[in-house]
């Protein structure tokens, strides 16, 4: 039930603060200001209402503002002019019971002077109608006034202080969903409190670190990719000189040499995968026929392309996905494999469809971490990389990688984001 946001629950805070600050000073009020000048009142109202029954008595004139009615009042009028207003008379109306012993006293007016009809043991047959003009309670209600102003401009300066509080911290978790998509930021750490400011400053030092350690990283497979490579280089060709003797262990030697080249070229792009690639202008049914252009005579691969147009997107991303895409569905899968495309406004999609059993939900979310092999998969010539790049190219470049059982196999769709404006 609470809020759930710094700023509500500050904002919140500060106003059940301010609730209970005016309860308390309008109890202060009432017992400083209203109750002393009711007791003043009542005591010149009792002497006065005194003075008009003996009056009465003696047959001399009635004091003014009073009289004597014969009947009660017809018509009552129940409403206040305000809450310092009513509490005001009717202190005066019980007090003055009180202080006349009188059997009853009623307010017959509150719009001008108020009037209290009161019914005296002295005087049984006649009400005494005592009228006053109310002079004290209007300097409560200012104060009122005054406190309702005052709680408005703390209200406004809290609800100013917790925005410019919360604010940066908003930038902070923003900021941090962004490091985490392997996106390099700089955080502005000049404005708010200073623990917010030494929080911003230990966050971009945080970041720069990250930064520093993926550069060194990239820099370090570099190097050892070039490193490798070049004895397999010189490896291929001392194996082709000696191809002449053993034609079958050449060759397979060879493709050996060129597995462990792959795998390395893999190891690298997955370690470059958190750039984000410059979208190019091109037709998706293009490229996905020239990435598929090997698997043009095999009748196992359907191709159902329906994105012709030229859009603004990141095709090497999609080179790469969907080549590990229906690498996977040939190794893991079963044919026939087809490849759907599609677009919508400002997005891209293809879909790799294969008949075969495919993953459940919790297999899927294992096999796009780095290093895992998917089931039932003998051999170790797989780094266990493919899905997971495929992951975090497409995650990257701002798109969405799913999969799903359907009634009539497995199918994996890759969206990307696609400029129409070209």
């Amino acid at each position: 039930m609470l809020p759930q946001s710094l700023f509500a629950r500050t904002a919140l805070l500060i106003a059940s603060t301010l609730a209970v600050f005016s309860v308390i000073a309008w109890q202060a009020i009432v017992w400083t200001t209203l109750l002393p000048a009711a007791q003043l009142a009542t005591t010149v109202l009792t002497q006065r209402a005194n003075e008009a029954i003996v009056a009465r008595r003696t047959g001399q004139p009635l004091p003014e503002s009073t009289r004597f009615e014969a009947t009660a009042p017809l018509i009552m009028e129940p409403r206040y002019a305000g809450a310092a207003v009513r509490t005001y008379v009717e202190t005066v109306r019980a007090k003055l019971q009180a202080n006349l012993d009188a059997p009853e006293a009623r307010i017959h007016r509150y719009t001008g002077p108020p009037e209290i009809w009161v019914r005296t043991r002295e005087v049984p047959d006649a009400w005494l109608v005592l009228s006053w003009r109310i002079a004290g309670p209007r300097a409560p209600l200012a104060a009122l006034c005054v406190l309702a102003v005052a709680a408005l401009l703390v209200l406004s300066a809290a609800a100013l202080s917790a925005r410019r509080l919360t604010a940066p911290l908003a930038d902070l978790a923003a900021a941090a969903a962004r490091l985490a998509e392997g996106e390099h930021l700089k955080i502005a750490s000049a404005s708010g409190p200073s623990e917010v400011r030494s929080l911003a400053a230990a966050f971009q030092s945080m970041a720069e670190r990250m930064a520093e350690l993926d550069e060194q990283r990239e820099l370090m497979l570099a190097g050892i990719s070039h490193d490798l490579r070049t004895p397999l280089a010189r490896l291929r060709v001392a194996v082709e000189l000696l191809g002449a003797g053993d034609a079958a262990l050449t060759e397979e030697m060879v493709a050996n040499i060129e597995e462990m080249d792959r795998m390395i070229a893999q190891f690298l792009h997955y370690a470059r995968a958190n750039y984000r690639e410059t979208p190019t202008k091109g037709s998706l049914d293009e490229v996905v026929r020239q990435t598929l252009a090997i698997y043009s005579t095999d009748q196992r691969v359907r191709l159902e392309l329906r994105a012709p147009e030229n859009r603004l997107f990141a095709a090497d991303s999609v080179r790469h996905a969907l080549l590990n895409l229906v690498q996977n569905a040939f190794e893991y899968g079963r044919p026939p494999v087809t490849v759907r495309t599609s677009s919508s406004a400002g997005e891209i999609a293809i879909e790799v469809h294969d008949c075969g059993s495919g993953l459940s939900a919790a297999e899927w979310s294992e096999a796009v971490r780095p290093f895992h092999r998917l089931r039932a998969q003998p051999g170790g010539t797989h780094t266990g990389l493919g899905l997971a790049m495929v992951d975090r190219l497409v995650h990257v470049g701002g798109g969405s990688l799913d999969a799903k059982r359907t009634v009539d196999g497995f199918a994996v769709w890759v969206r990307l984001p696609a400029d129409l404006s070209v």
